[in-house]
């Protein structure tokens, strides 16, 4: 229930950010978010930083933040999830 809440806050978020500011600046179609292999982990990016949380909504952690400012738009994990990949963009896309 509480990652379901989450998910939703979090979309309502991109959704009026997207309005705000417009997809010139920022395309909210390459948002998203991953669990883990096991499905007791999520990751989620936040303009430049990633996050990692537990399933039942504990342990929330800063785990990246990119060091020029670029959005990290994509993530994903490893399918042994030892290891992630993200999609860098800049304010051009």
């Amino acid at each position: 229930m509480l990652i379901s809440t989450f998910l939703t806050v979090l979309n309502i978020f991109f959704t009026m950010f997207e309005f705000l500011v417009g997809s010139k600046y920022f395309n909210s179609d390459y948002i998203n978010f991953s669990w883990n292999t096991s499905g007791n982990q999520l990751i989620y990016a936040n303009f430049d930083k990633l996050y990692k949380i537990n399933a039942d909504g504990s342990g929330l952690v800063q785990i990246y933040q990119t060091p020029d400012g670029k959005f990290i738009s994509e993530c994903d994990w490893s399918n042994d999830s030892s290891k992630i990949a993200i999609k860098l963009n800049n304010a051009n896309g």
